[in-house]
């Protein structure tokens, strides 16, 4: 298995970890917030299972790209809308909250993001 083709299994071991996750608990995913106070990402969550859905699926397609060698490029591009998604409801929310609520798991997510592009490009160059 080729280097981009493991960090493509990771990313999406990790994703499936993230989504497994957000199945779990309340307090595995989130603090408590103030009473009143809403993030955006709770009144996405309160459509239905939005997150767990969406890391789930990312993660497989991910994994399934990277052991069968097929739509690399595809499976991270799944990736990016979703890791851009997720922390890019985090930022906002957090800039529309009183009081503000905290940031950086949006910016990490907005990495994760920028990771799966740049792991678009390196499947593109091995020619996979």
């Amino acid at each position: 298995m080729s280097g981009v083709r493991i960090v493509s299994l990771i990313m999406g071991l990790m994703s499936v970890l993230v989504g497994v996750t957000y199945w779990g608990p309340t307090h595995w995913v989130r603090r408590p917030l103030p009473p009143g106070q809403e993030t955006l990402v709770v009144i996405i969550e309160s459509i239905g299972p939005v997150w767990p859905v969406i890391f789930t699926v990312t993660g497989v397609l991910l994994v399934m790209s990277a052991l069968f060698n097929r739509y690399p490029v595809a499976a991270h591009v799944v990736g990016i809308f979703a890791w851009m998604f997720y922390g890019s409801a985090i930022l906002a929310g957090s800039i529309l909250a009183e009081p503000p609520a905290p940031i950086v798991t949006g910016l990490i997510s907005i990495s994760i993001a920028g990771i799966h592009f740049g792991m678009t490009r390196a499947h593109q160059e091995v020619g996979e």
